[in-house]
């Protein structure tokens, strides 16, 4: 029932020759990625017939594959998570709410810590205020080992999503409580 009323309606919003074209893109495009025909910018060479070879995608541009692999399944969370009431679902909501006001504090906020961390690490931070594009030039360039292990990543990050929830709930209250309209975009 489900694939009958999904075909019916794409039918409808583009028409049949347009769908059949885009089938027809699709299939060729699956098929160019499953031989390894198709280009690589960036000179990565996967070994051909592995599962690693159909997942090659670039996130600077972002390429097709890095899209879908990516917006599909947020999207497919999305709407699991849409009719879904429980404890998680009403913390993230928070979030949700007041998404500029979350962007703004937790880039100052894990800027800050990367400071931290490099002075306390190499004794200097002055690498990380350049602009990234000149970098290559640059007078200061990264230390040597510089970086993190995913487990100091995913602890930073759970302490800064942690650290800001009470000050985005307090935010969402003033939005809730307040109609100033600055505050509908922050």
């Amino acid at each position: 029932m489900f694939p009958a009323s999904l075909r019916g309606g794409i039918i409808s919003l583009y028409g049949p020759k347009q769908l059949a074209e885009s089938i027809r893109t699709v299939r060729k495009n699956t098929i160019l990625i499953a031989e390894d025909i198709h280009a690589d910018d960036y000179g990565y060479r996967p070994v051909p017939g592995t599962v690693l070879s159909l997942l090659r995608c670039s996130k600077y541009p972002p390429s097709l594959l890095y899209l879908l692999m990516t917006l599909g399944p947020s999207l497919l969370l999305l709407a699991s998570f849409e009719n879904s009431r429980n404890w998680s679902t009403k913390r993230l909501q928070v979030f949700g709410g007041v998404p500029l006001f979350y962007y703004i504090l937790h880039l100052s906020i894990l800027h800050g810590i990367a400071v931290l961390f490099s002075y306390a690490r190499y004794g200097r931070a002055s690498f990380l205020f350049q602009d990234s594009f000149l970098f290559q030039r640059s007078a200061n360039p990264l230390p040597a080992g510089y970086g993190y292990g995913l487990p100091v990543v995913y602890g930073v990050w759970l302490s800064v999503v942690l650290l800001l929830y009470p000050a985005c709930r307090w935010y969402a209250n003033v939005k809730r409580t307040h109609s100033h309209p600055i505050l509908r975009y922050l």
